[in-house]
């Protein structure tokens, strides 16, 4: 099917950060055909009228942890949430059925905010990426390894075992594409962390985990006369691969050194804002050293470069994957629009996104799910978040 969307000021992300300030981008199957300025004269099945909105490259979440709904709004102010009650919970009520339940009903809200491509990192990560075949949506999806015990797992680090297997399971499925997520630099043994590198090495595929996040992290890498990047780069953990995420505490140096690999960065300002933590040191208190263009573009085709994707999306050209999001810009907050990267950095809201198309499937039209029904995927997680709530309430004191 050939869809064209039209009257647009198109955000194209290529070499040149090209802006057509009316142009149009013309679809067929699943990757993009032309793109192109004034107005749209070929032939197509669909004519959309972008009516002026912001055409962009589908947004790219680098990290997150999708089935964990169920946790929101509790224990925000918590402090050492992680260790208090987020592991015991996990460990004491997290289900199959609820990861699954979870990871729906956190991609339709990912979609509605024009996010095309996710990475994540849990447990029954099996069922997150059943999720993503049944919602459209896009998953390079690990298996936490940790060297507890877990939700699905009762021996330590058993999530190696599960994550080999995804390999083999979801071979040649689209929409799912199996990466190698350790939970963190002190919360898997360096044993656990090798093996993980190895596997990913093995399959050319992503390592992530979170890195230089915490302060007893710091703290324990400090008393060695390391730092997680150091320690990393020991094991053979830094290169291509390597996903960082969060990396608040990181000096020069450890930048240096994930630079000199080729790694990446997961900077989850909204996360470490939350939580106290501060945030990765990346402009310096000079906002004129990260600007709102290289905020749009980090957020759309540098998400797609992090998870070694550059060449299938990420950009609106030809021959890229029709991964792409229209922003209304009808609304009171999005007016006058004199740069449109401004306004969707500062002034934008996720209730704008009007229309978005994931690999040529159009996902959100009209600001509406158009394979998800947001109301009864809400309510069949409330019906597996009944044991989770009589679990969660022996933490009432804390939460």
């Amino acid at each position: 099917m050939r869809t064209a969307i039209e009257n647009a000021v198109v955000l194209t992300m290529d070499d040149d950060m090209r802006v057509l300030d009316r142009g149009y981008v013309l679809t067929d199957g699943k990757n993009i055909a032309e793109v192109g300025e004034g107005a749209f004269m070929g032939e197509a099945d669909e004519r959309i009228d972008a009516r002026g909105g912001i055409l962009l490259p589908g947004f790219v979440n680098t990290h997150c942890h999708v089935s964990m709904v169920p946790f929101r709004t509790m224990g925000d102010d918590c402090p050492d949430r992680l260790r208090r009650f987020l592991f015991p919970l996990e460990n004491e009520a997290m289900t199959r059925e609820l990861v699954y339940r979870g990871a729906v009903f956190g991609i339709g809200e990912m979609l509605l905010a024009g996010v095309t491509t996710f990475a994540d990192m849990y447990y029954f990560e099996d069922e997150v990426a059943r999720a993503c075949v049944q919602t459209g949506m896009r998953g390079y999806l690990g298996e936490t390894l940790i060297s507890q015990p877990t939700c699905d797992s009762a021996q330590p680090g058993g999530g190696l075992a599960i994550a080999k297997a995804m390999f083999d399971t979801w071979r040649g499925e689209a929409l799912v594409r199996p990466i190698v997520a350790p939970h963190g630099t002190t919360t898997c043994d360096e044993a656990l962390l090798r093996a993980g590198a190895e596997l990913a090495a093995e399959h050319d595929t992503l390592f992530t985990l979170h890195a230089s996040e915490m302060d007893y992290e710091m703290k324990f890498f400090t008393e060695r006369g390391e730092t997680p990047t150091r320690y990393l780069a020991k094991i053979g953990a830094v290169n291509e691969r390597l996903l960082a995420g969060h990396c608040i505490h990181m000096t020069q140096a450890d930048i240096e050194i994930l630079a000199e690999g080729n790694a990446a960065i997961a900077h989850c300002i909204g996360s470490n804002t939350k939580a106290g933590k501060g945030v990765a040191p990346t402009a310096n208190h000079d906002r004129a050293l990260f600007p709102a263009k290289e905020i749009v573009r980090a957020a759309t085709r540098g998400g797609a470069e992090a998870l070694r994707a550059g060449g299938e999306f990420g950009r609106l050209q030809p021959g890229m994957r029709a991964d792409l999001v229209l922003v209304s810009v009808d609304a009171p907050h999005l007016f006058p629009v004199y740069n449109p990267y401004s306004a969707l950095v500062y002034g934008a809201n996720s209730s704008d996104v009007s229309l978005v198309m994931a690999s040529g499937e159009t996902l959100v039209r009209g600001g509406k799910l158009t394979r998800l029904d947001m109301r009864e995927a809400k309510a069949r997680l409330l019906e597996q978040m009944g044991p989770f709530m009589q679990s969660a309430a022996k933490y009432a004191d804390i939460i």
